[in-house]
């Protein structure tokens, strides 16, 4: 704000947003890849590299049906600059989890032997049976997980003498736990609450077993948790994360360090540290603060279960210092006095909807599946799902998800679905390959992909020198749609979208074709709507296609599409100024202003047809489209039309901003 030194009338003149800049608008295409997976985060993350992919999911042994690291490997080695990746866990995968012992309880740990047991028939009235025993610890804080169970047989009525389990240090005395064989009664405590046995000395039941009390524990609550800390994402991956509890330097007693270890527990797999932290909520290094952080936390692993303000004791309420990296399904024993419980992480078994996931309409509700690719707000897609081809089943594609994320694709109007036609076997010969491929379109196998501006086939599969082998000379068949979007992100670069990302130029890595197609295929091919890839001499294998799913002028062209969800894209991003503003001529030149000045300069990049103003677009933003009527309703309307590459002619964008949002339509 100006400073005003003296009493007057001063003037502050703000120019309108002009677009100076059109490569600066976020959300510009970037290639997305979405699969069922068994490591790494359950949001969609951008990864700059091969090597980040590695570290964030595991390479190509996580999963070994999955088709998901092949192709991220793809992307990058054809010119990829970065992608996001969506991973899928199953609905009933498991986060690892360890709940660390505090300060005061870390000794105390459950019997690790079954009771020793003693039937004495002629005295006291326990009914002859066989019965089931078990035993806990207890200390100041609460009580252990049970013994292993001993069974024990009365063959007349009388006692059973439980002896003590042995001393432990920290232990304030020990529950006994009976129920008889063959029943459907679970353990019940044979003690009154608060009144343990002391250890060292036996338990008598001499009369028959109390059958309502506190059943045995589930949930150690002895060695008083200081925190649990589990893997950040669900899958048996959160096994391999390894923590260590180690004081700090000094004579603080509160604070601590968390090192966190993937993969071993050397120094070379050390991946965070988390230095003079503490479980006071008080201190201004409070652990769950700092590690739970949604923009600078731990990528790795989440912490629960501390103390809160009113619980904290300092000194008591501290974590137990591990004396070696801890995996994160450590099982507690008495040589893990840090332990209370662990929660081995499981990758299950139970898929996750895919269509569901990416759109989030009906998203499972479990705690760690908080990300879709709708959470990506005007960011436009390049989209591929691996696997949709059934993890490379000859012949096969998963018809009914394709065409669920298609729909959805049109719906957003901001994502393009590249799909991966099936994998012949590696044994058809080119007309059989042909005949799949042309089968995904043509409907003779009972299902088609829908025909789609946004969405193209790309084949064949390709082979490469196999990235996931050490031996000499391995090679791997594998779908292409990986190597075509790296290909896409260059032609983007030098090209921009107008430029469609096929010919000499448009070559990928590999070192053979499923199919060579016949002049016969190809004309196939093009019919039905495929893109194929050929082995053209002096250039390589080449993308030789640019076709969307859609049979129809100007749609069947993917630069035609992708310029046009630019184009709109591009328009509603440069006009969220004129929400809320007075709709007047006065707004209605701004917006011409900006969008004309946009327009030039995509005109100058090489996205429009024309070569002057007047031969490559036009913008009506005046009365002709703001009628009293929509002006009432709240809606400012321009209409931009746009001269892209031949065949189309003039395709018309008609957009409307109004507080609810923008929208767009396309006519031609």
């Amino acid at each position: 704000m100006p400073a005003y030194s003296r009493p007057g009338t001063y003037v502050n003149i703000t120019q309108a947003p002009i677009a100076t800049n059109a490569g600066a608008i976020p959300g510009q295409p970037v290639a997305a890849f979405v699969a069922d997976y068994n490591a790494g985060p359950t949001v969609p993350t951008f990864v700059t590299s091969w090597q980040q992919f590695m570290l964030l999911y595991g390479g190509f042994t996580t999963k070994s049906t999955s088709y998901l690291p092949f192709a991220v490997y793809q992307y990058f080695a054809n010119g990829g600059t970065g992608c996001y990746v969506l991973r899928c866990p199953n609905t009933d995968a498991v986060q690892a989890s360890l709940s660390l012992a505090n300060v005061a309880g870390g000794t105390v740990q459950a019997p690790s032997a079954a009771p020793t047991v003693t039937p004495t028939t002629g005295t006291g009235t326990v009914a002859a049976g066989t019965y089931s025993v078990v035993v806990t610890y207890t200390d100041a804080q609460g009580e252990t997980l049970p013994s292993p169970a001993t069974s024990a047989t009365l063959s007349a009525q009388g006692e059973l003498v439980v002896t003590s389990p042995p001393a432990q240090a920290g232990t304030t005395g020990y529950y006994v736990y009976v129920s008889q064989v063959g029943t459907t009664t679970p353990l019940y405590r044979q003690q009154a609450a608060g009144s343990p046995t002391a250890v060292g000395t036996p338990y008598t039941l001499s009369t028959p077993p109390t059958t309502t009390g506190a059943q045995a524990p589930t949930v150690s609550t002895a060695a008083g948790t200081s925190m649990v800390v589990s893997a950040l994402n669900p899958g048996a991956f959160g096994n391999t994360i390894y923590i260590n509890v180690t004081p700090t330097s000094g004579s603080s007693t509160t604070l601590f360090n968390l090192q966190v270890y993937q993969g071993g527990t050397s120094p070379s797999y050390l991946v965070e540290s988390w230095n003079g932290i503490s479980l006071n909520p008080a201190s201004n290094r409070y652990a769950p603060a700092l590690v739970n952080s949604t923009s600078a936390g731990s990528s790795y692993i989440r912490l629960s279960g501390y103390p809160t303000a009113a619980t904290y004791v300092s000194g008591t309420s501290d974590p137990y210092t591990t004396s070696a990296p801890l995996a994160l399904n450590t099982a507690p024993g008495s040589s893990q006095p840090a332990v209370v419980a662990d929660t081995p992480g499981s990758d299950g078994s139970t898929p996750m909807n895919i269509f569901d996931v990416l759109s989030g309409t009906s998203v499972p509700s479990v705690a760690w599946n908080q990300g879709t690719l709708a959470t990506l707000n005007d960011q436009m897609l390049n989209l591929n799902l691996p696997d949709a081809n059934n993890s490379g089943t000859a012949g096969t594609v998963n018809y009914t998800v394709l065409n669920e994320v298609i729909a959805w694709a049109e719906s957003v109007g901001n994502v393009f679905v590249v799909i991966d036609g099936p994998f012949g076997g590696g044994n058809l010969s080119s007309a059989g390959v042909t005949s799949l491929y042309t089968n995904m379109t043509q409907g003779t196998q009972g299902s088609i992909i829908n025909s789609s501006s946004v969405a193209a086939i790309y084949g064949p599969w390709i082979s490469i020198a196999d990235p996931s082998s050490s031996a000499n000379g391995a090679t791997k068949w594998l779908p292409p749609a990986g190597a075509v979007l790296g290909v896409w992100c260059q032609n983007d670069i030098n090209n921009t979208v107008a430029q469609s990302p096929a010919g000499i130029t448009a070559t990928i890595v590999a070192s053979q074709l499923e199919a060579y197609f016949s002049p016969t295929d190809l004309a196939n091919l093009e019919s039905g709507q495929i893109n194929p890839i050929r082995l053209i001499a002096g250039s390589g294998f080449c993308l030789f296609g640019a076709l969307t799913t859609a049979a129809a002028y100007p749609s069947r062209y993917i630069n035609i599409s992708r310029a046009l969800m630019k184009i709109s894209h591009d328009v509603v991003y440069l006009t969220n100024f004129a929400i809320f503003q007075n709709n007047t001529p006065v707004l209605w030149n701004d917006l011409k202003t900006v969008l004309t000045n946009y327009l030039v300069q995509e005109m100058q990049a090489g996205l429009l047809a024309g070569t002057t103003p007047s031969t490559a677009f036009q913008v009506v933003c005046d009365a002709t489209v703001n009628t009293p009527a929509t002006i009432q309703a709240g809606i400012v309307n321009a209409s931009v039309a746009v001269a892209l590459a031949s065949p189309a002619e003039f395709v018309v964008i008609n957009l409307s901003q109004m507080a609810s949002g923008a929208t767009t339509s396309v006519s031609s």
